[in-house]
Formats: C-alpha cells, sequence, structure tokens
C-alpha cells in the first residue's frame, strides 16, 4: 500500500469514527482536521472537492473492496453480505451519508457502485468460464 493510499484510509477511519457520533451536517473540515491530527493542506491534496470526496471514496472504498474480494474468490453473494453487514455495524455513518447527499447524487452513485459490481462479477465469471 502506497503511503497516499494509507494516509486515505486513516482519514476514512477518523471519518467513520466521527460520523458514529455526529450528524454530518454538524461536522467541519476543522473539526475533522484537528481529530485526524492533519493539516489542511494534506486534507485538501488528497481529497480537493473537501468532504464530499472523503466521504464517497470512504463508501466506494468499504462496499467495492469487499465485493472485489468476493468476486475473485468466486464467491459474489458473500461480497453482497459483507455490504450488508458493514450498513448494518455503521448504520448511522451510512445514514449520514445518505441524508448528506440530495436524491439524485444518492441514484448516481448506487448506479455507478451496482453497474461496476455486476461489470466486474460477469467478467470474472466469463474469464473463468472461458478457460
Amino acid at each position: 500500500m502506497t503511503r497516499r493510499q494509507a494516509t486515505k484510509r486513516y482519514m476514512a477511519m477518523i471519518l467513520i469514527e466521527l460520523l458514529m457520533d455526529q450528524k454530518a451536517t454538524k461536522l467541519t473540515v476543522a473539526t475533522f482536521l484537528k481529530t485526524a491530527n492533519l493539516s489542511r493542506t494534506t486534507f485538501y491534496n488528497h481529497f480537493p472537492t473537501g468532504m464530499c470526496g472523503l466521504f464517497r471514496w470512504t463508501l466506494e472504498q468499504q462496499i467495492i473492496q469487499k465485493v472485489d474480494e468476493s468476486i475473485v474468490s468466486g464467491d459474489w453473494e458473500s461480497g453482497c453480505h459483507e455490504v450488508v453487514q458493514f450498513i448494518t455495524r455503521y448504520r448511522m455513518f451510512c445514514l449520514n451519508l445518505y441524508y448528506l447527499a440530495d436524491y439524485p447524487e444518492r441514484r448516481r452513485f448506487f448506479e455507478q457502485v451496482m453497474k461496476q459490481i455486476i461489470h466486474k462479477a460477469l467478467r470474472h465469471y466469463n474469464t473463468r468460464h472461458n478457460s
């Protein structure tokens, strides 16, 4: 894992922790930076779009990573189960993100994620089937 990836994962972990205790609308960049012990420059170098970029990256990594691992292992169903478990375990975080985004943005996000999951699963099974 690169240093950049490690820093982003660290920021995601802090974000999840913060949003398990408070509403996203009350979370400021300043509060996040203080808790994460990061500079504003570091934050915006990793997420030029600010908190929205961090929110999206965190959720994408949590969902897509789990499904990718499951597809590669040949068990996409367990990846879907992992996603449901993540939502259950971090329901306040997920609800915060859900209510923070407007409906068209949520719809685009979930459509994009589902397309990625379906494409990856079909490619993987096609490759295995044709081997």
